[in-house]
C-alpha cells in the first residue's frame, strides 16, 4: 500500500502544475474563465442549496486557490461576515491576499489551526484529496455546516481518464452521485439540500467559448461547430451529464 503523501509533498504538487498557473495569470484565457465559472455558476449554484435565514458569521473554504469563491461570495444577502481561505499553493495565496483584501489566507493545514467556522466552503477540492471520508470527517469537526461542490466525473468522456497525482487537474478519483451520497453518509455528514447541474447547460458556456475565440484558443469555424453542438446536446440533458458529467452541490450538516 502507497504511503500518503505529506502536506509539505502536495504543496508541492499542485504549486507546479501548468493548469493552475495559468489560471493564476490575468493575461491568459483560463484566468478569465475561471473568474467566469466562480461567480456566475459556482457561486450561484451553491447559494441554490443553502439553507434559507442561514447568517453565518465566520466562514473558511479550504483549497480557495486565488480566492474568487470566498472573495466574492454573499450568503442570504449578507456578506459581512469574517473570511479564510486555506490553500496549499503558495503562489495561489499570494495572489490572493493582493486581490482580495476582504479575506484572511493562509498557506497552511486548515485543522491545524484550533479554529472553528460557522460554515465550510468545499469547491472542486474532495476529488483531490487521497482520504475523502477522512477528510470529510475532519471537516465536521470544525464547523456545523459545509457547502460542497464536487465534479461527478464518472462519464462516457472521462472512461480513459488516468487519475491521480499526475493528472493535469490533479483529480485522484471520479464520482457518480451515488458514489458521492455514500462518502457523505459514510462520513457522518447529512444532506440538508442538493441538486446536480453540469456547466455545459448554463449560459456561461457561451461566454467562455466566446472567450477562447477572442484569446485565440478557438477557430472560426471550430467556434460555429461547438456552438450548434452545444445547442444540441442541450435539447439532451440526460445525453449531456450521460457524456460529459456534472457537478454536485449541496448543503452538508455535522453530527450533533
Amino acid at each position: 500500500m502507497n504511503k500518503k503523501l505529506d502536506y509539505k509533498q502536495i504543496a508541492e504538487i499542485y504549486s507546479n502544475k501548468e493548469k493552475y498557473d495559468r489560471e493564476l495569470n490575468d493575461s491568459q484565457m483560463d484566468f478569465h474563465r475561471l473568474l467566469i465559472e466562480t461567480l456566475e455558476w459556482k457561486i450561484p449554484n451553491l447559494m441554490l442549496v443553502t439553507k434559507p435565514n442561514f447568517f453565518p458569521k465566520t466562514v473558511a473554504e479550504v483549497g480557495c486557490f486565488n480566492g474568487h469563491l470566498i472573495g466574492n461570495i454573499i450568503i442570504n444577502g449578507n456578506k459581512n461576515f469574517c473570511r479564510f481561505g486555506y490553500d496549499v499553493n503558495n503562489k495561489a495565496i499570494n495572489l490572493a491576499k493582493k486581490m482580495y483584501s476582504n479575506v484572511e489566507f493562509f498557506s497552511e493545514d486548515i485543522f491545524e489551526s484550533n479554529n472553528f467556522f460557522d460554515l465550510l466552503i468545499l469547491s472542486d477540492i474532495l476529488e483531490h484529496i487521497e482520504d475523502d471520508i477522512g477528510f470529510l470527517k475532519k471537516a465536521a469537526k470544525i464547523s456545523n455546516y459545509i457547502l460542497l461542490n464536487l465534479p461527478l466525473e464518472k462519464s462516457l468522456s472521462n472512461i480513459h481518464r488516468k487519475y491521480g497525482f499526475e493528472d493535469p487537474s490533479g483529480h485522484l478519483r471520479s464520482y457518480s452521485l451515488k458514489d458521492a451520497k455514500k462518502v457523505i453518509k459514510l462520513s457522518g455528514l447529512s444532506i440538508v439540500n442538493f441538486h446536480t447541474t453540469c456547466v455545459l447547460e448554463s449560459r456561461i458556456f457561451d461566454k467562455i467559448l466566446d472567450l477562447k475565440l477572442v484569446h485565440g484558443k478557438e477557430t472560426a469555424s471550430s467556434y460555429r461547430k461547438k456552438k450548434i453542438i452545444l445547442s444540441l446536446l442541450r435539447s439532451n440533458h440526460w445525453l449531456m451529464k450521460m457524456y460529459f458529467g456534472h457537478n454536485l452541490f449541496a448543503f452538508l450538516s455535522s453530527p450533533k
